[in-house]
């Protein structure tokens, strides 16, 4: 009888070694697709969110546009474009003039959380995560235009060119329409008389003691920044302010006048005034007051301003996403 005899082959150290691999394998292929399930939950969480920003600062902006801001009109439209219909909206900005801005972030619809829940990614030991949105929303009616401020400068402190630059009240040596002094009336009175109430100059049609000449603005011993301007300067940082522009000057700080041809229109972007200052101080200072950010363009009439890096928008535009 011949015996059976098995013999040895080298390959047989091999044996099972697949089996080990496909299970290795397997592992990695379902952390890769729950990783990939996971990025597409939160990319599917940020558009709802995008969404529910954007509807709520539209939203939010038609009612500033028709007289009154109405923050609590975000929260229900943030909701309502969540497939589990909730979200958070953290904030509604209303610090710029013309403009709304809208703030959204997670919330779990079933255990209210603030970050995302069901995570495949979890079992690899991941930490939750929270999305957010933001939408920006400007406004503008007919015959809407840029703040001013009742503040005037000759023509020749601007750069036309468009170069942020800083522009001081006293003046500039190299500026031939002010005096050696660096101020054009004495004192250097700058400031003009402000509308009742307002923070813009009261700026007269003509001079009845030079008749035809350019309307006017008076100035006095002691003006400065009006309190109603106090409260509104902040918001006009980053967005365009119309400066009177004066030709002439005559008088003496107490009674002065500057003869305005026009308005420049000014992009903000820092200013420095006594015991108040904002936004970009390169060039200001101590007794360094003044302005600085860039020339956009001359207008005659502000209130019809149209021009370029104006963020509330022209004449009959309606509310609209910027951003």
């Amino acid at each position: 009888m011949q015996r059976l005899i098995r013999r040895w082959d080298p390959q047989d150290r091999e044996s099972g070694v697949a089996g080990v691999m496909v299970a290795l394998m397997m592992l990695v292929l379902i952390g890769v697709g729950a990783v990939a399930v996971d990025v597409g939950q939160i990319y599917a969480e940020r558009a709802q969110l995008q969404n529910g920003a954007d509807a709520g600062a539209l939203a939010v902006a038609r009612s500033c546009a028709k007289g009154s801001c109405n923050t609590s009109l975000a929260g229900p439209l943030a909701n309502s474009n969540a497939n589990d219909g909730a979200s958070t909206v953290k904030s509604v900005d209303l610090s710029v003039p013309g403009k709304v801005t809208v703030t959204t972030s997670t919330k779990d619809g079933t255990t209210g959380a603030g970050y995302l829940s069901k995570m495949f990614a979890n079992a690899l030991n991941t930490g939750p995560v929270t999305v957010g949105a933001k939408a920006t929303a400007t406004w503008g009616g007919p015959g809407s235009g840029p703040a001013t401020l009742p503040l005037t400068f000759a023509p020749c402190q601007f750069d036309i060119n468009g170069a942020t630059q800083t522009i001081l009240t006293h003046g500039s040596t190299t500026c031939v329409s002010d005096s050696p002094s660096g101020q054009v009336i004495p004192g250097g009175f700058e400031w003009l008389t402000p509308e009742t109430g307002q923070c813009a100059a009261k700026v007269y049609p003509d001079d009845p003691s030079t008749p035809g000449v350019d309307p006017y603005a008076q100035t006095n011993t002691g003006l400065s920044m009006p309190k109603t301007c106090k409260s509104l300067i902040n918001g006009y940082l980053n967005t365009v302010v119309a400066f009177p522009v004066f030709t002439q000057a005559s008088a003496s700080g107490a009674g002065g006048k500057y003869y305005i041809k026009g308005y420049a229109a000014f992009y903000l972007t820092g200013y420095n005034f006594p015991g108040m200052s904002g936004g970009d101080q390169t060039g200001l200072g101590g007794t360094n007051n003044g302005i600085r950010g860039y020339f956009v363009s001359w207008i005659a009439d502000p209130s019809v301003y149209q021009g370029g890096g104006y963020t509330q928008g022209g004449a009959n535009l309606p509310p609209q996403l910027i951003q």
